[in-house]
């Protein structure tokens, strides 16, 4: 894996120029600590970091160029297809070297920029410079795994991997938007194609952008691959068990094409089914013990660990667990600013980073389970939000507001106490958490659309304008109506606005961020994006079962032929972190500085905020993560000035 930066100069590179190329750059060092290497022509300076994982020699060496001389890259990423395009390139290519880079440039030599992508397999981010037509085109892959921002500053048009390598670049100025806060505070996270900072965009996944060094502007941003058109096709008419045949041969070969490195391999183990299906495929075909990797707390509700470690057994895995401990967290926070390079509210960007700087000891490259629950439907509120979208239209509006007045009339500990009863009598034990889920249940029963109830589902705070001093509420990529697939079933609605946002623009930024600040590659074999096509072909029988109770269907069924003793009623933890507890312990005092300091008079109103954490130490309610995002703003504020 790699970073990239660089940058088109309206007035030609100068001296100052270069030097600026070289401290982005060295910003980007942790992405690529095996090499540096930079080029610039007249108003063009392309940079790029190594961490080598194919093609270990200075044949993989980047910036890079074309044979014919014409094209120019700095790659970020990985193509796991590289030898199967190069055997459908008939013209022949002179080739130094196995790198997937040269692979790129042999394909953009014989098919173009874009006709090429449609071949790639991988996740993969790329400047090429065009010395032909001097015109530089950014592209990214399929579902967003490699992140891309790009700005304008002062006759300079800027790209780098992170934003922390923009901010060296040529009179960059770090200056927050307001609306991008406001949007961070209700999702926990900023969405493609805006930044935290004005001026400052995200490249979307599975976009291109062309821009014209003669007219110094960018011609245009457009789709190559677009989940739109995906949701649109009609669903394949498979069976069960056929949906079931296919998903595995797919699976199969994604988990093939990602164990393929020259450097050593392991596997995160977290526990759950979908993490325990990939390394249950993978321990078959890798030649070697599977090195695999968990991480756990002293607090039970939160610990997967002996389930991994079963797992780990069963499959015959080398298995390394490491209990985290609210000193390992507060030792990491200092760091999450400069890890997450932008304000980001998930909390398990915590384990994710320390299991990263575990597998790191003795992996380079790790495959994980990302994307199982967007992509195969596992997320309990996708049901949650058709029932609730249910209950609008078969009851009237005083019985749902009655329920939502019902439910906001007890405190936390009373609701869960009531939940343990009712689970009780069925012989279950009630989910964690189970106070706020019904908060948000009632919030969400307000709605009477489903773009509304997404968005309260999804949200931190439904209002951040009652905390924020700037700025205003609503600006999202679903303001817009025409991206809201209003012909979709509700469950498939909700899918798709995951696929859209909180998959690229959470999920999978962590992964990036977290495994990167361990010079770590982490590959996600169930975000190969045949199966994410696949997988919007399953009918709803298939995919969650005629009775719409059994979440990722598909994958347990597979899971009971490469592991038929995992116990698939043990409930999911996923990789969470008891944020709730540590804010009223360990962090209360990092906590309380943070919210008193002095500059959080610039963004926030101090008196909402103040009271927002007395409410969440005494009890009367878990604000843990609008609290969270807050406290990560400031702390990200705080390192930028």
């Amino acid at each position: 894996m790699c970073g990239i930066a660089g940058f088109l100069s309206k007035g030609g590179v100068s001296i100052e120029d270069k030097d600026a190329l070289s401290d982005m750059v060295t910003q980007l060092d942790h992405r690529g600590p095996d090499a540096h290497g930079t080029w610039n022509d007249d108003h063009i300076a392309l940079g790029h970091t190594r961490l080598s994982i194919i093609e270990l020699s200075p044949a993989g060496a980047q910036p890079m160029h074309s044979a014919c001389g014409r094209y120019v890259i700095s790659f970020n990423g990985e193509i796991y297809n590289s030898e199967e395009i190069r055997s459908k390139i008939k013209h022949p290519y002179p080739y130094q070297g196995n790198s997937d880079t040269e692979t790129i440039l042999a394909a953009i030599t014989y098919w173009g920029v874009e006709e090429s992508l449609t071949h790639f397999n991988g996740m993969f981010v790329a400047a090429v410079w065009d010395r032909v037509k001097h015109e530089l085109k950014l592209f990214r892959d399929h579902l967003g795994k490699k992140p891309l921002f790009y700005a304008f500053s002062h006759h300079h048009f800027l790209f780098a991997s992170e934003l922390k390598s923009l901010r060296k670049a040529p009179a960059f100025k770090a200056e927050v938007a307001h609306d991008a806060l406001h949007m961070y505070m209700q999702y926990g996270y900023v969405p493609a194609p805006y930044s935290i900072f004005k001026n400052c965009y995200k490249l979307r996944p599975g976009h291109i952008l062309s821009f014209s060094l003669k007219s110094f502007t960018v011609k245009n941003i457009k789709a190559w691959w677009d989940p739109h058109k995906i949701v649109c096709n009609k669903t394949s008419g498979l069976s069960f068990a056929e949906n079931v045949e296919k998903t595995e041969g797919l699976l199969q070969d994604s988990i093939r094409l990602r164990l393929n490195a020259d450097v050593p391999v392991g596997a995160f183990l977290s526990g759950g089914i979908d993490s325990s299906l990939i390394c249950a495929m993978a321990a078959k075909t890798h030649p070697q013990a599977l090195k695999t990797f968990s991480i756990g707390f002293e607090e039970s509700q939160y610990n997967e660990t002996a389930q991994a470690e079963l797992t780990a057994k069963a499959i015959g895995a080398d298995h390394t667990t490491f209990m985290v401990t609210p000193k390992d967290a507060l030792d990491l926070i200092p760091r999450l600013p400069q890890i997450c390079d932008e304000p980001f509210a998930d909390s398990s960007i915590i384990p994710t980073t320390l299991i990263s700087q575990l597998a790191r000891k003795q992996v380079t490259v790790a495959i994980g389970g990302d994307g199982g629950d967007e992509i195969f439907c596992g997320y309990e509120r996708y049901l949650w939000g058709e029932k609730i979208l249910a209950m609008r239209q078969k009851y009237p509006d005083f019985i749902n507001k009655g329920i939502c007045a019902g439910i906001n009339s007890l405190r936390p500990g009373h609701l869960n106490y009531l939940a343990n009863l009712v689970y009780k009598t069925k012989g279950k034990k009630a989910p964690h958490l189970v106070a706020d889920k019904a908060y948000k249940f009632a919030k969400a029963l307000k709605r009477n659309d489903s773009r509304k109830v997404y968005r309260e589902l999804h949200s931190l705070w439904d209002h951040p304008s009652d905390i924020l001093r700037y700025g205003q509420d609503g600006i999202h990529l679903f303001s817009d109506q025409d991206e809201w697939p209003d012909f979709l079933d509700p469950i498939r609605q909700f899918m798709f606005s995951d696929l859209m946002m909180y998959l690229s623009d959470d999920i999978l930024q962590k992964a990036d961020r977290a495994s990167m600040s361990a010079s770590l590659e982490l590959r996600s074999p169930l975000l190969d994006h045949r199966l994410v096509e696949h997988s919007w072909s399953i009918g709803m029988d298939s995919l969650i079962g005629p009775e719409k109770n059994m979440k990722k269907r598909i994958l347990k069924s597979l899971l009971g032929r490469h592991l038929p003793d995992y116990n698939l009623d043990t409930p999911k933890q996923g990789f969470a972190i008891p944020i709730a507890e540590w804010l009223r312990g360990e962090l209360k005092e990092w906590a309380q500085d943070l919210i008193h300091s002095a500059n959080n008079l610039d963004f926030f109103y101090q008196q909402e905020l103040q009271q927002t954490f007395k409410q969440h130490l005494n009890g009367s309610a878990n604000h843990q993560h609008k609290l969270w995002a807050a406290l990560m703003f400031i702390q990200w504020q705080q390192d930028l000035s």
